[in-house]
């Protein structure tokens, strides 16, 4: 039998050894001087190759023809060096390639950004000052954006992934001052990876500072302030609005609601917040287009400022103005915001109302009292859910409606009736005079006349329902015949 060699022999006894300890070896590291070094002792056109992982107290600048390969280990900053605070000198970045034709491939780039914030400058690769620099296979992760080309041409070629930045991913822009617009070139078969759901692949600050080029595959949309996003595969537009009626985009809801035409269903795609919402005579819904449906699609909308009302009484969450149409609310919940200002009433009402599967919360809401200011007889702690259509109906199913605890009135009967099933209203029904409200398997605090004085009397109905009906105290009963 032959014998073993000493080295295959040291090599079987470490396989074992590692096998049974259950360790795997540390990778490779380089330190950043060694790195700087060798991007320093780089002639033009020469490679400087990683020969392990980088961590990094200040940024790597590249301002030669070099070309940098990580070969496929990372540069991590851990933010532990000087800044100057300037955004456009690069000193908050990873690697900073400073006016050079520099070419960076194989390589990963990290930050170690917890924050949301925007801390100006902290890219993980800055392309500035005029460069032509080629990215290919390269991520970068963790920083408020991944890569920068700003006043400067940058070409990327094979996969660049950048997943996991807080603002996103590649960010096209020109510098204050400079002439230079800022350019990306996504070169043929080049991919670009984000999977994060609600900040673009690529953005460019405006199209009168920067240009990108091989970009026709691409979900792209105008922002606000002239940016164009756009996205990668698997991203969806759906994220970066607040609405859409069919495959037309809005920034807010109140934008879609005013653009909607009969027979439209507005839907709300994330959580949002913005102005009050109404009818046309709050320059918001044609109620003459007809009928309109407001799908919160699983979602909360918050009500902030400013509210809704007729001219010189803008004091609602909602309003739905006189006119013929019909407004349908589902599948969500609206509320209004405890820093919402000036707002007096849940909603007006002079419409058919229908809501589905709905929250309501008007909690935030400040108690007051309308006596003696805008609603002369209209009296009591307020916040009403009014309806004040005379011609129609307002029916809530499967709702629950929340008052503020101090509030005595809450959802107020004024027009026709109103038909409460399976909801839960926390809070005072009340009714003004020869107005009625049908609840079944609803709760309430109470059924109440509006005005003092006036009575409620019930019915129970033969589907186990019950009516209430106000009776006005300052009619004189008809004398029975009997």
């Amino acid at each position: 039998m032959k014998k073993i060699s000493v080295l295959l022999l040291a090599a079987m006894m470490l396989f074992a050894f590692t096998a049974c300890d259950g360790s795997t070896p540390e990778a490779p590291t380089m330190s950043e001087e060694a790195l700087a070094e060798a991007i320093s002792s780089a002639g033009d056109n020469g490679t400087v190759t990683l020969t392990g992982n980088v961590t990094a107290t200040n940024a790597i600048e590249i301002s030669k023809a070099i070309t940098l390969d990580g070969a496929g280990y990372t540069i991590t900053r851990d933010n532990s060096g000087a800044s100057t605070g300037n955004p456009n000198d690069g000193s908050k970045s990873v690697v900073f390639v400073n006016g050079a034709n520099a070419t960076i491939k194989n390589l990963t780039v990290s930050g170690t950004n917890p924050r949301a914030a925007w801390d100006a400058g902290e890219f993980g690769i800055m392309i500035c000052e005029g460069a032509n620099a080629t990215l290919e296979n390269v991520t970068v992760t963790k920083m408020n954006a991944g890569i920068q080309v700003c006043s400067a041409t940058a070409t990327v070629n094979g996969t660049i992934t950048v997943t996991g930045n807080v603002y996103g991913g590649i960010s096209v822009d020109q510098e204050s001052g400079n002439k230079t617009k800022g350019k990306l070139i996504i070169s043929n078969g080049a991919k670009i990876v984000c999977a994060d759901e609600k900040v673009p692949a690529i953005w460019l600050e405006s199209t009168a500072k920067a240009d990108i080029v091989g970009a026709d595959g691409f979900t792209s949309f105008d922002r606000k302030n002239d940016q164009v996003y756009y996205l990668a595969e698997g991203q969806s537009k759906d994220n970066f609005f607040d609405a859409k009626i069919g495959d037309t985009y809005y920034f807010t809801l109140d934008e879609a609601i005013a653009n909607a035409t009969s027979g439209d269903t507005v839907i709300l795609l994330r959580d949002a917040s913005g102005k009050g919402i109404g009818s046309k005579d709050q320059g918001i819904y044609d109620q003459s287009r007809g009928r309109l449906i407001i799908d919160f699609n699983g979602h909360t909308y918050t009500m902030t400022d400013p509210a809704v009302g007729s001219t010189g009484t803008e004091t609602q969450a909602m309003h739905w103005g006189t006119g013929l149409g019909s407004v349908t609310m589902k599948n969500g919940k609206f509320q209004v915001a405890e820093e919402a200002e000036g707002v007096k009433m849940a909603m007006q009402n002079y419409i058919d109302f229908t809501a589905e599967d709905m929250i309501f919360d008007f909690s935030n809401i400040p108690v007051g009292r309308y006596a003696g200011s805008l609603y002369g007889d209209y009296n009591g702690l307020e916040i009403p859910m009014f309806n004040n259509n005379k011609a129609g109906v307002m029916k809530l199913n499967k709702c629950t409606v929340i008052m503020p605890a101090e509030s005595t009135k809450g959802i107020s009967a004024g027009g026709k009736s109103v038909t409460l099933t399976d909801s839960t209203i926390d809070g005072y029904i009340c009714l003004e005079p020869e107005c009625s409200v049908t609840l079944k398997n609803t709760g309430a605090k109470d059924v109440v006349a509006y005005f003092d004085g006036d009575t409620v009397t019930s019915t129970v109905e033969e589907d186990g329902s019950t009516t209430y009906k106000c009776v006005d105290a300052s009619v004189t009963p008809v004398a029975s015949a009997n």
